[in-house]
């Protein structure tokens, strides 16, 4: 049996009997007539016109027998492959692999390996998709994507050489140099190499961009002087994956780590599962990221011993540094939203807008079932800091906003609120309203307008709201 590629792109099979074939347009290949297709893949921007064809000596002409698309619904493989993306790869791009999934050749989920590279293509996945889909980036480095912020407790199940304990940054001519109260961070162990990106927030809360010549053990060295990195400041090292708009929905799982988008959006809805982590943003523009009607949100960082763990949450080093929004006044903007979701677990969500005029929401938590920051969030610079709308459980643990209008606003929500720190808000610090009961635990307040809507007294307020101390 003969297979033609009639399509106007290389393709690629894989069979379970022999090797597998990269056919050029027009190239044809010979198999045995007990075709079977492996969990390998078959690659082409128009499948519909790869035949398996006979040869008709009389005319020196092929025959097509069956278009390949009839063929795989009934032969293919029902393991799940992984397919390499990449420049150099059969499949270039993100969307040529998304292509791939328009006739459901792999209904038990499909990993997507991407390389590095910019992938500049706005991509929507929202047909006939697998029950599982995954784009895995940089995560074959341990530090790839992951943030250090001073004076923070790097003790949560950090990855491989991130170091642990509390962090201190400092800058010395074109190094920024990394130590911790425990270990100091290995960033050559962790896979840093020269060329990576380094995405600082400095002393006088800017953002910028610089590259990295070197790394020896805690230091890196940038390729020009460093920013000023004492006080409030940090800086996360981007995965060397940078995505474009993204668009996810339908699938029952969903993994994505290790990507890095800039001044782009990122979109995910109907899902039973999804992991995420190791993401960073870092734009001038606009960020918008959007989860709604999932049941399990969740994530985990690789302990050191390389596996997963399932108890810590899903928002795991999610970075949104010198966000702006740009407002058309009909839609409001919040750097991440998460709604209609059974179980929202977050930690170490980091948002810091640009100063000036306000953004709108950093953390937008609507219509949740139960919500678990084990690490809080830390929002700056936006008029709606943390806003928890509907939430029938919530518990969160260090949270810190600063320079805003409402701190903290909780909206028909039971909330408890542990240790957390609000300030300078020109409003309230922490607002409960329409029927909410908000505890609120070992508070740091300072410089806000008023502390708290209503009174911390038992009295009700804002549509029989209340706020209690335990």
């Amino acid at each position: 049996m003969i297979i033609k590629n009639e399509s106007a792109s290389k393709i690629h099979l894989g069979f379970t009997s022999q090797s597998g074939t990269t056919l050029e347009p027009g190239e044809t290949t010979e198999v045995s007539d007990e075709l079977s297709l492996n969990s390998s893949f078959v690659a082409a921007k128009d499948a519909g016109v790869i035949s398996v064809v006979s040869y008709d000596d009389s005319d020196d002409s092929y025959v097509a027998q069956k278009e390949l698309k009839d063929l795989v619904a009934t032969t293919v493989d029902t393991s799940a492959p992984t397919i390499p993306v990449g420049p150099t790869r059969d499949i270039a791009t993100l969307a040529d692999g998304i292509a791939l999934l328009d006739d459901s050749y792999f209904r038990n989920g499909v990993t997507f390996q991407v390389d590095s590279g910019i992938y500049p293509d706005s991509v929507s996945l929202s047909a006939k998709v697998p029950d599982k889909i995954s784009i895995i980036g940089d995560n074959t480095r341990s530090l790839a994507g992951y943030h250090w912020k001073n004076g923070l407790n790097n003790y949560y199940w950090p990855p491989s050489y991130a170091g642990s304990g509390t962090i201190s940054i400092t800058n010395s001519g074109n190094e920024i140099i990394v130590t911790c109260g425990t270990t100091n961070p290995d960033f050559v162990s962790g896979g840093i190499v020269a060329g990576d990106k380094v995405i600082t927030l400095n002393t006088a809360g800017a953002t910028a961009e610089y590259e990295l010549a070197n790394a020896i053990d805690n230091r890196l060295i940038l390729t020009t002087t460093a920013p000023s990195m004492t006080g409030d400041t940090g800086f996360f090292i981007a995965p060397n994956v940078q995505l474009g708009n993204l668009s996810i929905s339908g699938p029952r799982e969903i993994n994505l780590e290790g990507v890095y988008f800039k001044d782009k959006r990122l979109s995910i809805s109907y899902s039973d599962y999804v992991v995420y982590q190791n993401i960073c943003t870092f734009s001038s523009t606009f960020n918008f990221y959007s989860f709604s009607y999932i049941k399990n949100l969740y994530g985990g960082r690789y302990t050191s011993a390389g596996k997963q763990s399932t108890t810590i949450g899903f928002c795991n080093n999610v970075y949104i540094w010198d966000s702006l929004f740009l407002d058309d006044g009909t839609t409001t903007f919040s750097d991440l939203k998460a709604e209609y979701i059974d179980r929202f677990l977050p930690e170490w969500i980091d948002i810091v807008a640009k100063a000036g005029p306000l953004g709108k929401v950093g953390v937008w938590a609507e219509y949740i079932g139960y919500i678990l920051a084990n690490y809080g969030c830390r929002v700056k610079n936006l008029a709606y800091p943390l806003f928890y709308q509907g939430v029938k459980n919530g518990y969160s643990w260090g949270d810190i906003v600063d320079t805003g209008q409402y701190g903290i606003w909780c909206a028909g929500a039971t909330m408890y609120l542990d240790g957390p720190t609000v300030q300078n808000q020109s409003v309230e610090g922490i607002r409960a309203d329409n029927k909410s009961l908000i505890t609120v635990a070992s508070p740091t307040l300072s410089g806000n307008a008023s502390d708290y809507s209503p009174a911390v007294s038992g009295t009700e307020g804002n549509n029989d709201s209340i706020i209690v101390h335990p």
